[in-house]
């Protein structure tokens, strides 16, 4: 399910996304409900990050231990063609506990950190979180479908003729 709002109209619609096309939506403003979607492709990502970042990376460094948090941690440093990383993993348990990213093609050159702590592997969400409400002045538009577009340019030419 897709659920949009912006500027006072919102759609809904059956779809199912990849990960390009989730910051495709991000990148035109629509980053609050891009960001609850999980399919297939995006719990692959996230269940095999190594996996999906493999091969990004171009070199890898071992770092050692070092403590993040009141936690040990093995220290990674990671490059890549659009960013290097450091990364931060605990030792006993695995889980990433910080992130510096640095971009390297972008203006200014961009620093990203992330510092994860409090894990609860165990949380459970209210079915309700994945429920689009919108607001009460929005209007309701019906989203067209890539199909629909090319039936109607194709139609459209024919008539041009």
């Amino acid at each position: 399910m897709f659920a949009a709002c912006k500027e006072g109209m919102f759609t809904v619609s059956a779809v199912e996304l990849d990960i390009k096309q989730i910051e495709q939506l991000q990148q035109l403003g629509f980053g609050d409900v891009a960001s609850r979607f999980v399919t297939y492709e995006t719990t692959a990502v996230i269940s095999d990050p190594y996996g999906a970042l493999k091969p990004r990376i171009k070199s890898q460094s071992y770092k050692g231990k070092e403590t993040v948090g009141g936690v040990e941690c093995h220290h990674l440093s990671l490059s890549g063609d659009v960013a290097d990383s450091e990364l931060w993993i605990g030792v006993a348990d695995l889980l990433p506990r910080k992130l510096v990213l640095t971009f390297k093609n972008r203006e200014g050159g961009p620093r990203l950190q992330a510092d994860f702590s409090d894990w609860n592997l165990a949380a459970t969400l209210d079915d309700n979180f994945f429920t689009f409400v919108a607001p009460k002045d929005a209007e309701s538009v019906e989203m067209v479908t890539e199909a629909q577009m090319k039936e109607t340019a194709a139609r459209m030419a024919g008539q041009h003729k």
